[in-house]
């Protein structure tokens, strides 16, 4: 695989929903960052935004037919194709790039996969060069990295493992939260973007469940179409609230696994959990 200077990953997951400056600030972020995400739906015009730079680009799909929309428009308009590319699946923390019907529904994933692969490999050839594929989403232990490369992926992405080790950079509390969550406060919750995500059930998710309006103290400016006199919450100001390790009023994103931390490791043993062998 060909080496990289600064690159950006972007999920294809709000539309245009955010503000036209916002957008702008982070695009200029990723210039001087070897790693920017963007929460955007199907980033199409990504390759514009850096164009004037080396900045490798990859975006996150979740659907083949996301895919073949994206590789289709950047070749068409940009003549580019993504240097590599991320599945995440539905078992992934976050915003998620899938309706709540499909994620509590069982899904047969693997075939989807399979498609997007095969799609990809298809652009290599126009390419003419390797576009390398990493999957993600739920990806905890060896076994299901394994499932991964075998289905035909160059490379695995993995976050839950990470939040509960000692070079996370995560508020201790935050890490606790990880420790302490059982399978069942693992939950779909639905966000002011308009797109289901996965968290951690606390006070802040249940006091949303029961329909209590949190009115934003501060409007960040973030999204097109959003009046904070309307929205439930701020999806700015609750994560925000969880980076600083208030855990009481902050969402706590999460993966479909992380109820399997149950203690603080460092980088190298979940590295050598997770692949030596391999």
């Amino acid at each position: 695989m060909q080496s990289f200077s600064p690159f950006a990953v972007l999920p294809p997951l709000l539309s245009d929903l955010l503000k036209p400056g916002f957008v702008q600030i982070q695009a200029a972020k990723i210039r001087s960052a070897r790693l920017k995400w963007f929460r955007l739906p199907l980033p199409l015009d990504l390759p514009a935004m850096v164009s004037d730079t080396d900045i490798a680009i990859a975006p996150i799909v979740s659907s083949a037919r996301g895919a073949a929309l994206i590789l289709k428009y950047w070749e068409k308009k940009y003549h580019r194709y993504p240097d590599f590319i991320v599945i995440e699946g539905p078992e992934a923390g976050g915003h998620l790039g899938f309706s709540r019907k499909q994620l509590e529904e069982k899904m047969d994933y693997d075939m989807e996969i399979s498609e997007i692969l095969k799609l990809v490999r298809g652009y290599e050839k126009k390419a003419e060069r390797k576009i390398p594929v990493a999957v993600g989403g739920g990806i905890c232990d060896k076994v299901r990295a394994e499932h991964g490369f075998m289905l035909g992926a160059d490379l695995i992405q993995v976050a839950s493992r990470f939040i509960t080790t000692k070079e996370c950079d995560a508020d201790s509390a935050y890490k606790d939260a990880y420790l302490k969550a059982q399978k069942e406060d693992i939950v779909l919750v639905s966000s002011p973007v308009g797109m289901p995500g996965r968290a951690i059930r606390n006070p802040f998710l249940e006091r949303v469940e029961k329909g209590e309006v949190q009115r934003p103290q501060k409007c960040f400016g973030c999204l097109k179409h959003c009046n904070p006199a309307e929205i439930p919450y701020c999806i700015t100001e609750a994560l925000i609230h969880a980076v600083k390790g208030d855990t009481e009023n902050g969402l706590l994103f999460c993966g479909a696994q992380g109820f399997l931390a149950n203690q603080i490791e460092t980088v190298q043993d979940v590295m050598e959990d997770l692949l030596e062998g391999l």
